[in-house]
């Protein structure tokens, strides 16, 4: 099992970093969301069409990952993820918005796919539950983390952002 755990150490690590910008940017819009003074309506068709983003990015996910191999197609959606984070700081649109979030549901859930798919192919039968547990306290607690970044910074400020940008943008080095 640790041979197999330190194999995977470098995704795991990567995954977590992508975790904790994801719980970040999912609570930061909701709450910049109801500060711009979206109505409840609009807030709902946002996070919709983040969803509707996520159903066609794991149907889409496995043909990037064919065509181009994994370590691209990571790289090619987080770099989305990064870009569609700074709009959302510079661009105070809800139609704006609403694009980017299918968009990045798309993005985040081929990121999902990308590991979960890189994690199956280098675990065996017997250990697969095992990583595929690590995978998710990783995972949880990342989402966890972003949450507290939160509180540290005003929610006004291109600040954080900028944070959920720089944490999608490094989650690529432990891959390289």
């Amino acid at each position: 099992m640790f041979s197999t755990l330190n194999s995977i150490l470098s995704l795991l690590i990567s995954f977590g970093i992508l975790s904790i910008g994801h719980g970040l940017n999912t609570n930061l819009l909701n709450i910049r969301s109801l500060l711009e003074n979206y109505s409840e309506i609009t807030i709902g068709i946002m996070n919709s069409f983040y969803f509707l983003g996520f159903i066609i990015g794991v149907k889409i996910a496995g043909k990037y990952i064919t065509k181009v191999g994994p370590v691209r197609t990571f790289a090619g959606l987080i770099s989305i993820i990064s870009t569609i984070s700074l709009i959302h700081a510079l661009v105070i649109n809800p139609f704006v918005w609403i694009i980017l979030r299918l968009i990045y549901g798309v993005c985040i859930a081929g990121s999902y796919v990308v590991i979960e798919s890189w994690l199956n192919s280098l675990s065996y039968k017997e250990n697969r539950a095992r990583i595929l547990s690590i995978y998710m306290i990783v995972n949880f607690s990342g989402l966890f983390l972003g949450q507290i970044l939160l509180s540290k910074q005003l929610v006004e400020s291109f600040t954080l952002f900028a944070i959920v940008s720089i944490l999608a943008s490094i989650s690529i080095v432990p891959l390289i």
